[in-house]
């Protein structure tokens, strides 16, 4: 159990003051940045293309098979088409998950063996803050007792 010192005396926390706490040490995405002077914060992983935990989902935008410009997903040879761009980052990020719960069911270890280097840490990919991004899809697998997966 964990105690504040409050005059001297120890008091159990309550269960939000626990929940902050909780909240404030979680891993959370970083935001890339070319800007002058940014640096990594410590305990941050890069998620990114090319490298063993980017988004294989590329979301571009193009011409497609009849000529018109539209947005896309592509995986390999699959394909897909979005509405918009933010149609098509929404359905890179679904499918990252559903890659990433099949490829976990086919680890001969447990999946929490597999993501024990990015666990408790800050993931950094180029999405934008508040966007849909790959790395919070990792963040909540890597910390499952943080996210209630399964």
């Amino acid at each position: 159990m964990n105690y504040a010192t409050t005059s001297g005396m120890a008091n159990p926390l309550t269960p939000a003051a626990e929940d902050q706490r909780f909240t404030a040490l979680a891993p959370k995405r970083v935001q890339l940045s070319r800007a002058k002077g940014w640096r990594m914060p410590e305990n941050t992983l890069k998620v990114t293309r090319p490298g063993p935990w980017g988004n294989p989902f590329v979301v571009w935008y193009g011409a497609d098979a009849f000529g018109v410009d539209r947005w896309h997903v592509s995986h390999g040879s699959c394909h897909w088409q979005a509405e918009s761009k933010e149609a098509a980052t929404v359905l890179a990020v679904q499918k990252h998950e559903h890659w990433l719960r099949s490829w976990l069911a086919d680890q001969i270890v447990a999946p929490h063996h597999v993501l024990h280097e990015l666990r408790g840490k800050n993931l950094a990919c180029w999405c934008a803050a508040g966007s849909p991004c790959h790395a919070d899809t990792l963040l909540r697998y890597a910390n499952p007792e943080r996210h209630n997966v399964t």
